[in-house]
């Protein structure tokens, strides 16, 4: 690639404004040459920053001068504009020249022999401030260049600082154009952008700009002008390459007057065309008005033939080989019809990004020694990684052309012209790992890195009578040799005596000697025997990457991945990389080698593929698991999507991803449209969507599928009334297109996004019994019914538990006791029970309604304590009408200490998980009490926290410092006596038992133990008027 130099030139009338000492601001005189104006300039306008009021005048020569009164201006940088006008009237572009006023804007004129003198000009491109360059200010007329050949094609800008002696700033700031070609450097390589497309507007109509497919070097484009009035026009003309680039052109052309044409009528469609990146498919077609569909197969290219090397993101580890290489290219697509009289209508264009990723190995090149890169292709690459010790001048040279982007700790330091490679120049290197990416290297080679010239001389070959010699100038050295084309290394063949040679091949060989580096790689093809052919590449397939090898050692290998026939023009296999597919897709691949015939044309169809995150697509039936070969048999995430062809091996496959918790078929085609009986059976799959073109199925196809709660039926058929036999979950929902396809008998079916009556439980024993919404409905009857059973006790934190509910309740009911409702609600004709949440704060706070997805702490009042129509131990049911019950996702509550996290799906104890120790004591805390981790599998419908903080338990806290325990009426208890005498409470029992002494808010003041028979006494009770047994009681001090 040639070297880009950018240059700046001419500042001098800005220096000299900018840098005056802060005294009156002067007039503005600008006299300059203005360098591109048109032909015949007539006049010009001019104005500063954003006032719209411009100035115009008349042109009568080569030179414009203004005089421009600036002292209303504030201190800074200003910009003049300026725009030249032509004979037609046509206004050009805009010239931008920026300028600085003082610090005192009076009428006084300044004084120029007291301007200080610029001493030095700071310069930097776009944002690149810690590359910035610092030079001597040495003229008025400033010239200097800055390399940038790094450089993408398009708009940069560049900025700069002038100080002067008493270290005062100004600064000049600009922009500037890169085009990105397509033509030759002078090196003789090419540039990789190529044009896709054209554009074109008349005047300044560029709203209704046309955009065309580039299909070939000659443009020719039809413009009707019928509309246009007589006169000078502008044909705005633009070019856009791959890289998304645009390369302006304008021509001026003329119109006569009243020049109308015939409007061309419509005609019928006989063909169209379309393509990719500026590769084109043309069909024709049988005379049609319109059409109205048309499905067409796009070949997508892969990454390298739409982006450059340049562009790839590399990504090194120093501990590592491994590299992770990232590349991202645009794609524009294209499709144009054409009518009967041959003219091609507006084409339809969808732009986009496409990218891939890889990992490569590098490999590692030793200081002294030469290292073997073969021929790469078209955007393909090597690795080579070093390290050194030392900071030093290194020679790091190759023997044949290439380029070499040099990284150290993730970033690109240099870059190697082939110039720079075959030259063996020293380069400065410090200590450290570098990694190497080679490219561009049309033919085999090697690269090399010494410390000094103290090489080996390159192997030199000589050929008579079917004998090869081999020899080094350099006395001493070693010679090591391959007969196969492969490169030689430590362990290859020693030269010792003429080789007899018997068929073509090419031979290669490296020289060697002790206290030197080696020679580079040299070969020689010999190539007087009658020619043998290659042998056909062998395809390997492991589900991610196809690997194609031939047994002759060093051929090389072409293929394409859409369908066409291979040539040398086309992709080269690298070895190294492989191919790496992203869908299944048709590869064709021949092998080539010097002085031999091609091999037959060799046609593979990947028979699957899986993209490593969800989806997996199936050409050839029974070839599932070999989609997963690269990954252990196995999807690396727990959610799976399958298109394509399926059979009963196919199933077999997911019956062994033991991972899978959300499988879709919906897209499969499976063989015969049924599945066999018990398919799926022992799978832990929550939700299964079935294929589509089902008509049938075997029996029990779920059975033993424990954690089974949603199943998707997208067949129209009806589903066979022993299909679902097998699966014990009271909570599945069924997904049906019409309710008349589910089976007799069949709870909770979703019917084209309704559902009658939805019915959800926690049923008892350790059946999972999980709740899961693939896709959103509305129920116009929802419930779901739980036992409570813990026992509370006033004044007690005990009897709590977790609830959380997929809708928004509407209704709870106790089996007995009727409508029930949350203290908090303070409904008066329902009995009340607890409700808490997390508190954004801390702790829990009361709750007046259960809303969908959100967690909360619920207790039931349920103490022998309380009169009986309060006691709500038992089933409760929480139901709503019409309900929308959202697909389930991630819900929880949090705050800076906890997160409240909802389940309706069974989660196992673990490291982190804290539950509530429902129904039974934790190390001395009563049931209902505590949060503890690792203590117990969380069930459906239930909740759990997580804390950043490490604990073993946490308790039940509310805000407030309350309890959790409201008033409520208490049971009168016969044999309690209680009386008081002045500030002396006694209590007399017929039998041993806790007395409750309550304030009259209801609040738990004190719990007395009275022995049977005895009277007790308190002493400690403030003044006031206390409840005993549901009896006022007074304590006077």
């Amino acid at each position: 690639m040639y070297k880009r130099l950018l240059y700046i030139f001419s500042l001098a009338f800005v220096l000299t404004s900018f840098l005056q000492p802060a005294q009156a601001a002067p007039d503005i005189n600008i006299d300059e040459d203005v360098a591109e104006e048109p032909a015949k300039a007539t006049a010009y306008r001019y104005w500063i920053d954003d006032d719209t009021n411009r100035k115009e005048a008349s042109l009568n020569g080569e030179d414009i001068e203004s005089n421009i009164d600036v002292s209303s201006l504030k201190v800074g940088v200003h910009i003049y504009h300026i725009q030249l006008k032509d004979q037609y009237g046509k206004w050009g572009s805009t010239s931008d020249i920026p300028f600085y006023t003082g610090y005192q804007n009076t009428d006084e004129k300044e004084d120029n022999s007291n301007v200080s003198p610029v001493e030095k000009i700071i310069y930097w491109i776009d944002d690149d401030f810690d590359n910035k360059v610092t030079q001597a200010y040495k003229e008025a007329d400033i010239s200097f260049e800055k390399d940038i050949t790094n450089l993408a094609g398009g708009k940069h800008s560049y900025s700069l600082i002038a100080i002067n002696s008493q270290n005062r700033a100004a600064i000049v700031a600009g922009s500037f154009y890169l085009p990105t070609t397509d033509g030759s450097d002078d090196s003789g390589e090419k540039e990789v952008t190529t044009i896709v497309s054209y554009q074109y507007w008349v005047d300044d109509d560029k709203a209704n700009a046309k955009t065309l497919p580039y299909t070939s070097d000659d443009i020719s484009q039809q413009i009707d002008y019928t509309q246009l009035t007589g006169g000078v026009h502008t044909l705005h003309f633009r070019l856009r390459n791959n890289e998304g680039s645009w390369s302006s052109y304008e021509y001026p052309f003329y119109t006569p007057e009243n020049n109308p044409e015939q409007a061309e009528t419509q005609q019928p469609i006989t063909g169209y065309r379309y393509g990719v990146n500026g590769k084109s498919v043309t069909k024709n077609l049988t005379e049609v008005d319109n059409v109205p569909s048309l499905a067409v197969d796009i070949a997508i290219p892969s990454a390298q033939e739409f982006a450059s090397v340049e562009n790839y993101e590399f990504t090194t580890d120093n501990a590592s080989k491994d590299v992770k290489v990232k590349r991202i290219g645009d794609l524009t697509y294209y499709i144009q019809f054409k009518n009967k009289a041959g003219n091609w209508g507006e084409p339809v264009f969808i732009d986009s990004l496409a990218s891939d990723s890889t990992i490569r190995t590098a490999k590692e090149l030793e200081l002294q020694h030469t290292l073997g890169i073969r021929k790469l292709g078209k955007g393909d690459y090597d690795i080579a990684k070093f390290t050194i010790a030392d900071n030093n001048g290194y020679y790091f040279g190759s023997s044949s052309n290439c380029k070499v982007m040099l990284y150290q700790d993730n970033k690109r330091l240099m870059t190697f012209t082939p110039e720079q490679m075959v030259s063996n120049k020293s380069t400065l290197l410090a200590p450290g790992t570098y990694f190497a990416i080679i490219y561009n290297q049309d033919q085999d080679g090697s690269i090399r890195l010494t410390g000094s010239k103290n090489w080996v001389n390159d192997p030199v070959f000589g050929y008579a009578n079917h004998q090869l010699s081999i020899s080094s100038d350099t006395p001493g050295a070693t010679i090591r040799y391959t007969l196969d084309g492969t490169m030689p290394t430590s362990e290859s063949a020693i030269y010792t005596a003429p080789l007899d040679m018997t068929q073509n091949t090419r031979v290669k060989a490296i020289a060697s000697a002790e206290g030197m580096s080696d020679s580079y790689i040299q070969s020689y093809l010999v190539g007087d025997f009658d020619p043998q052919t290659c042998a056909d590449p062998q395809v390997n397939y492991d589900g991610r990457k196809v690997t194609l090898t031939s047994s002759n050692k060093n051929a090389d290998i072409y293929y394409t991945l859409d369908g066409s026939d291979p040539t040398t023009q086309s992709q080269l296999y690298n070895i190294d990389a492989g191919i790496a597919v992203s869908e299944a897709e048709t590869i064709k691949a021949f092998a080539t080698m010097d002085l031999m015939n091609d091999s037959k044309v060799i046609t593979y169809d990947v028979p699957s593929y899986y993209d490593g995150n969800n989806k997996v697509s199936v050409k050839i039936a029974g070839n599932l698991a070999t989609a997963f070969g690269w990954c252990g048999g196995k999807p690396q995430q727990d959610i799976l999507n399958v298109t394509g062809n399926v059979n009963a091996a196919d199933f077999a496959a997911l019956a062994k991803m033991s991972n899978l918790r959300l499988l879709d078929m919906n897209a499969a085609n499976t063989e015969g449209n049924t599945i066999n009986e018990q398919a799926f059976a022992g799978m832990n799959i929550v939700s299964a969507s079935l294929p589509a073109t089902l008509t049938t199925c075997g029996k029990e196809i779920f059975a033993n599928c424990p954690k089974l709660a949603a199943v998707i039926w997208n067949s129209n058929s009806a589903i066979p009334a022993d299909a679902l036999n097998g699966i014990n979950n009271p909570n599945l929902l069924l997904y049906v297109n019409t309710k008349s396809a589910a089976p007799a008998g069949i709870n909770n079916v979703v019917a084209s996004g309704i559902a009658e009556n939805v019915v959800l439980s926690t049923p008892n024993g350790e059946t999972e019994s999980n709740f899961f919404c693939p896709k959103a409905f509305t129920a116009q009857k929802i419930s779901y019914t739980r036992n409570f059973t813990q026992e509370t006790e006033v004044g007690v934190c005990q009897g709590w538990e977790t609830i959380a509910l997929p809708f928004d309740v509407e209704s709870i009911k106790h089996e007995t006791n009727g409508e029930i409702a949350p203290f908090a609600k303070g409904d008066k004709n329902a009995k009340p029970f607890w409700l808490y949440e997390l508190s954004p704060e801390a702790g829990f706070q009361s709750a007046a309604s259960i809303r969908a997805n959100t967690p909360y702490i619920i207790s039931m009042p349920n103490s022998m304590a309380y009169s009986d129509e309060y006691i709500l131990g038992g089933k409760v049911t929480f139901s709503a009408n019409n309900a929308r019950v959202a697909a389930t996702a991630a819900s929880s509550s949090k705050n800076p200490n906890r997160e409240f996290i909802t389940t309706f799906e069974q989660i196992a104890k673990g490291e982190g998980i804290y539950a509530l120790n429902v129904g039974e004591e934790y190390q001395g805390y009563r049931p209902g009490s505590i949060f503890a981790d690792n203590y117990r599998d969380v069930k459906p419908f239930e909740a759990y926290l997580t804390t950043a903080q490490a604990a073993q338990a946490f308790s039940l806290q509310f805000g407030g410092g309350v309890t959790g325990i409201d008033n409520l009426p208490v049971k009168n208890v016969e044999g309690v006596k209680a009386w008081t005498n002045g500030s002396t409470l006694f209590i007399l029992s017929d039998k041993a038992r806790k007395v409750m002494v309550f304030s009259t808010m209801g609040m738990l003041m004190k719990t007395v133990a009275v022995e049977a028979g005895e009277t007790a006494s308190v002493n400690d009770l403030p003044s006031g008027i206390y409840i005993v047994n549901n009896k006022k009681v007074a304590i006077k001090r």
